[in-house]
């Protein structure tokens, strides 16, 4: 649609004002005919509006999601973010010959020094998208901005008058408009809803299972690795350590009582979760989600280690650990799938049962193909009855539900 408009601008360029105008109007008027355009009208409730009114409306929506998983999926500062330019994206091999995006860019609080944040799917989707829908205003007004400024009344920066690039206020307008877009459910409170939010968010994903990667965000982020590991954080940002220990302690909360509610389990460590239930539940007092929270802040208090992963939990006690884990946690190096399934340390609830499942639908369709060596066979057979096992015992395994008075 963009594409379209400039190039009727293009045609018209010569044309007394009130024939532009006519020419103009037409071809709104033919846009009400795409089914698209009435498709829009509905997710923005703008049934009754002018065609250009839902085109310039749902531009700003689609601008604000692009804000919105840039800054929530690379963690730069909404002032990095809008001195992009539009070759900023490059694609580069690591050493195992897989190619790795990045985004070049300059650093808002060190005097102009290029930056490089690492960009994973989708970025590269979203500046290719910003790079094709402004490239005529671009070329027309000479500018390397990736975002460049446009009127809330302007599907695309007009012909002939020079397009700026986007300022530092703009992105929060824009990320507000998509995170109110009617057709949203949960839409949050947006006047929380800020540039900064988005970068805490991205720290919290990052480090909030391994606060190894501590010193690779402190690098992405460009800070020195000291400033993070003291909790001290530059400028008006938040105290990660004090971020980071929040967090964890929540997570951990979540799971025991996850666990300790009764959930079906798999795995050698499920029977001592049971066993250590039923000794709590031998205590009339044990009722109620009061005495179970209490329960599990003081196990929380006294230490108990809980490492999630993408296949189950691990219970973590290093005396039975089969990764080799040390007074720390499990081993990141050697923990996998295969080695967990054998471990002391290791359950999977229904949180895991899709994971496992698809493993099994895997190694089956593996097994069938003709040619096999017979080792292979032996080693995905041997991993396919240990995938079977764990979900077996998430089926089948008996747990005896805490009792709540309420």
């Amino acid at each position: 649609m963009t594409e379209e408009l400039w190039h009727v601008r293009v045609t018209i360029a010569t044309l007394p004002k009130k024939a532009q105008q006519a020419r103009i109007r037409a071809f709104y008027k033919e846009a009400q005919r795409d089914s698209v355009l009435s498709d829009l009208a509905n997710a923005l409730r703008l049934k009754s509006s002018r065609p250009n009114n839902i085109l310039c409306r749902a531009m700003t929506v689609t601008q604000g999601a692009a804000v919105i998983v840039l800054l929530f999926m690379v963690g730069m500062r909404v002032r990095e973010l809008v001195r992009l330019d539009v070759d900023c994206l490059h694609v580069e091999t690591n050493g195992a010959g897989t190619p790795v995006a990045y985004l070049n860019g300059i650093a808002a609080k060190a005097a102009g020094r290029q930056r490089r944040w690492v960009a994973g799917d989708p970025i590269p989707d979203v500046i290719e998208w910003l790079r094709v829908t402004f490239a005529p205003c671009r070329v027309d007004s000479s500018s390397q901005a990736l975002f460049l400024a446009r009127s809330s009344t302007a599907l695309i920066p007009p012909l002939g008058i020079p397009a700026h690039r986007m300022g530092a206020t703009t992105p929060i307008r824009l990320m507000q408009a998509f995170a109110d877009a009617p057709f949203r459910a949960d839409r949050p409170v947006t006047s929380r809803l800020h540039p900064h939010a988005a970068r805490k968010t991205f720290a919290k994903f990052v480090v909030k299972r391994d606060k190894r990667v501590l010193e690779a965000l402190s690098v992405h982020y460009g800070h020195a690795y000291r400033e993070f590991t003291d909790g001290v954080y530059v400028g008006t940002d938040f105290q990660l350590s004090q971020l980071l220990e929040q967090e964890d302690r929540e997570d951990l909360s979540r799971t025991l009582t996850s666990l300790l509610q009764g959930s079906r389990m798999g795995g050698k460590a499920a029977e001592r979760i049971d066993d250590f239930r039923r000794q709590y539940q031998k205590d009339p007092a044990f009722a109620g989600k009061a005495v179970l929270q209490t329960l599990v802040d003081n196990l929380v208090k006294r230490g108990i280690k809980i490492a999630p992963c993408d296949w189950g939990y691990c219970v973590y006690s290093e005396s039975h650990s089969a990764c080799r884990g040390d007074a720390i946690g499990p081993n990141e190096v050697l923990r996998a799938p295969d080695v967990c399934s054998t471990c002391a340390n290791f359950v999977v609830t229904t949180e895991h049962q899709a994971w496992w499942n698809d493993r099994v639908i895997r190694e089956e369709a593996f097994l069938v193909q003709r040619g096999l060596p017979e080792q292979t066979k032996i080693l995905i057979e041997k991993r396919l009855d240990q995938s079977k096992a764990l979900l077996a015992g998430i089926v089948t395994r008996k747990t005896a539900k805490v009792v709540s008075r309420s």
